[in-house]
């Protein structure tokens, strides 16, 4: 039996086809996905999670305060981490991994090799063809995963939000009180053909909000994205237009929003994959997607002791 995906669960108990299409749409922009693509499971334990807490987080000292603090421990157990080492390929031969070749020509040895990156991009491009068994990559390769995103982050002198989070969608011809399953369909199909779609998903943390050390009193940080082509797919358009969506709709949020911004830094899609390691994939999981989990799909191969990302440091070695 096929699994349910998220949009039949929620239409299926949820009578009123606003709230329904209003629900569909939340878990499409926090998945990166089409509702009906969403694993009814993922989406079900992940709602559940954030309503019964009701609160949002952020690390102190911003994201990368997470693989900094596991490289502080790592370290502290005897290892050694090298940051911008990045990785070329994961050296497998006579069937056992050897260890990483880095972008530099440097070799590390390892009896134990774990990437960071997908089961994708780790199986076709990290290591060399032929080396891992043949279902094992057309397992791989057959793997989805979610769109992309763009994002800017807006410094402000002055607080205009308050609150810890903007999450929704503006449109300039759409009545998104009408929107139903057809509205967002077709959202995702614009993206599918490398077009700006007419409507603009925002999911937009204030981390000032949280952590205030991140900017100047009185001052505040605004990290707002929207759903983007993966880099796979041909433009229509150029890369700079879902930038250019994202800040009109960050105009219509924020009012005064020009008035008061000191700087804007702008991503592009291959800056976000490249940033998170994936140059060959978007960053949301298959695991998301019903029927898509690698951990029951696809047996880890050979086993190899460095923490592989390949374009993303760290990297860390025996």
């Amino acid at each position: 039996m096929e699994p349910p995906h998220c949009r039949r669960v929620v239409h299926r108990y949820c009578p009123n086809p606003r709230v329904a299409s209003l629900m569909s749409f939340m878990m499409g922009l926090a998945f990166v996905l089409p509702s009906w693509e969403i694993s009814a499971g993922e989406a079900i334990y992940c709602a559940q999670r954030t309503m019964r807490d009701n609160t949002l987080g952020y690390p102190l000292g911003g994201s990368r305060a997470v693989p900094t603090t596991y490289c502080r421990l790592a370290q502290r157990m005897g290892a050694q981490v090298h940051t911008r080492a990045h990785v070329r390929r994961i050296i497998i031969e006579h069937g056992q991994v050897q260890g990483v070749e880095l972008r530099d020509g440097n070799r590390i040895d390892a009896d134990l090799v774990i990437s960071t990156s997908s089961v994708r991009t780790t199986a076709l491009h990290l290591c060399d063809p032929g080396v891992l068994p043949d279902e094992y990559t057309a397992g791989a390769r057959k793997i989805t995963g979610s769109q992309a995103a763009v994002q800017v982050k807006i410094a402000l002198n002055r607080k205009l939000v308050r609150t810890g989070l903007l999450m929704g969608a503006v449109s300039d011809s759409t009545d998104l009180l009408q929107a139903d399953h057809d509205t967002g369909a077709e959202m995702y199909r614009r993206h599918a053909s490398g077009r700006v779609p007419d409507i603009t998903p925002i999911y937009c943390p204030v981390p000032t909000s949280f952590d205030p050390s991140l900017a100047p009193p009185g001052h505040q940080l605004l990290t707002a994205c929207t759903v983007a082509p993966t880099n796979d797919i041909e433009r229509q358009v150029p890369d700079r237009a879902w930038e250019e969506a994202l800040m009109s709709a960050m105009r219509r949020l924020v009012p005064g929003l020009d008035d008061h911004v000191m700087f804007i830094d702008r991503t592009t899609v291959p800056w976000m994959e490249h940033w998170i390691g994936r140059n060959t994939d978007p960053p949301s999981p298959p695991a998301r997607r019903p029927n898509k989990s690698v951990r029951s799909a696809l047996a880890s191969p050979p086993p190899s002791r460095a923490c592989t990302s390949p374009d993303a440091a760290p990297v860390a070695g025996e």
